[in-house]
């Protein structure tokens, strides 16, 4: 198993990717900090990640305790995904043990970026819909306020 990252692991978001260990090792991830960056992403929209999880992953989960989970593991995969392919400067191409070698597939990264930022984008939109639909009575924290008396001209 590889290294976790927040709710996945390393060799689930290799798996996505299609790379080897080799070729994206676990240092990879951790040196660049994945998990804080996926920590930041996730608490500026979701706030209640954890809960959410926790929640899905006990026993007795309701099927959408445990849909809600799913949705921000993928998240968390897709999340990673894009990062990985963001580093395409790093990825080889051809791979080869000296005795035999291996060509990648001539795959736009752009397009599998678009595919992965698609994927991550659409966990991100079902899980604000379901989470935000039942809390319609949130707190505003910003308002506007007008005196009735103005100081200064004394009106």
């Amino acid at each position: 198993m590889g290294a976790p990252i927040l709710y996945v692991d390393t060799d689930a978001v290799r798996a996505v990717v299609g790379v080897k260990v080799k070729e994206v090792p676990d240092t990879m991830f951790t040196d660049q900090q994945m998990e804080r960056q996926l920590k930041t992403a996730l608490y500026g929209w979701l706030p209640t990640h954890e809960t959410l999880y926790d929640t899905g992953s006990a026993s007795g989960a309701t099927a959408d305790e445990e849909y809600l989970r799913d949705l921000v593991v993928s998240y968390c995969l897709f999340f990673c995904a894009v990062r990985v392919v963001e580093m395409v400067l790093a990825l080889r191409k051809i791979v080869g043990d000296g005795k035999s070698e291996v060509q990648r597939f001539d795959t736009d990264l752009k397009d599998l970026l678009k595919v992965f930022n698609d994927r991550r984008d659409e966990a991100q939109g079902l899980l604000e819909a379901l989470v935000n639909a039942s809390n319609t009575d949130g707190a505003q924290y910003f308002g506007k306020a007008s005196p009735g008396y103005d100081p200064v001209t004394n009106t």
